[in-house]
């Protein structure tokens, strides 16, 4: 049977005024992420009317590559950093059930 799919929609919420902190270390993440093997995208995106909430939406190739994901040490560090300044989050995992349209 095939490896399945693995999408991740983590939303963060900051402290209001911390956000530039944030944005400082998301440019680095993102592109340490996506050269990650097994990531199939990593997109980053902030709330059109409330600046000190953001998503990630991630795809992985399938569980083991996001569970590798989570113990890369820039994550590890960023997710202390966030907790440590009074971040919040929620995780969802969901499951592709179309076929992905691939180029």
């Amino acid at each position: 049977m095939p490896a399945t799919q693995i999408t991740v929609i983590a939303y963060l919420t900051v402290q209001p005024g911390t956000e530039q902190g944030f944005l400082d270390r998301f440019a680095a993440i993102v592109a340490q992420t996506r050269a990650e093997p097994g990531c199939i995208n990593y997109d980053f995106h902030r709330s059109a009317t409330t600046p000190h909430c953001f998503v990630f939406y991630e795809n992985y190739v399938d569980q083991a590559a996001f569970d590798r994901h989570l113990t890369q040490p820039y994550i590890v560090a960023w997710v202390e950093y966030a907790q440590l300044h009074g971040a919040t989050f929620t995780v969802e995992y969901w499951q592709m059930i179309s076929t992905p349209a691939r180029a």
